[in-house]
């Protein structure tokens, strides 16, 4: 079943969905065990999608602007648990 929370109108047709900091940061702490390289990557990519330092829950597929909730706690506290793995 696809959901279709905050979708944007748009060819979906190779995107599995909205890219959310909080999974994101979940797949670079297991590469934080794995493969240091890839999650700073993720780490790298979470940070330029922060507005005015901000983390919001999701992305906009097409061009990676806020969707819901900015800033939300939980992509903040992700992130730093990510930071803290990779020191």
């Amino acid at each position: 079943m696809r959901t279709t929370f905050y979708q944007k109108i748009g060819d979906y047709k190779d995107i599995p969905g909205n890219p959310w900091i909080i999974t994101t940061m979940w797949l670079a702490q297991y590469y934080a065990k794995k493969n240091k390289d890839r999650a700073i990557q993720l780490l790298d990519w979470a940070r330029k999608h922060a507005v005015s330092g901000l983390l919001p829950e999701q992305l906009n597929p097409f061009d990676g602007s806020p969707l819901s909730v900015t800033p939300l706690l939980w992509s903040h506290a992700e992130y730093l648990k990510t930071y803290i793995m990779l020191k």
